[in-house]
């Protein structure tokens, strides 16, 4: 999953993740890595996920109902894009 969005959107992050009771030691089920970061233009967001399906039902379940807390109905507005990953290199 990936997610582009504005510098100021890069506000939201950290009560969002309060929001939802996420972190580096309490993971979503089916989510395997989480990378954020700031960009000279933007704030995004790159999640690897077992599945679409694992995705969805965090989406359904926890986000959108996190986001909708923090910033109304324009939650729906946040669109990610999704891939099948083709490569993973790491340490």
């Amino acid at each position: 999953m990936d997610l582009r969005m504005p510098s100021e959107a890069g506000q939201l992050y950290d009560p969002l993740n309060r929001e939802l009771g996420v972190g580096k030691s309490k993971l979503p089920e089916g989510l395997i890595h989480h990378f954020a970061t700031r960009t000279t233009d933007g704030f995004n967001i790159f999640e690897v996920w077992d599945s679409q399906e694992a995705f969805d039902r965090f989406a359904n379940d926890r986000l959108l109902p996190a986001l909708e807390k923090l910033v109304g109905k324009q939650a729906s507005q946040i669109q990610p894009t999704f891939g099948q990953l083709h490569n993973d290199f790491h340490r």
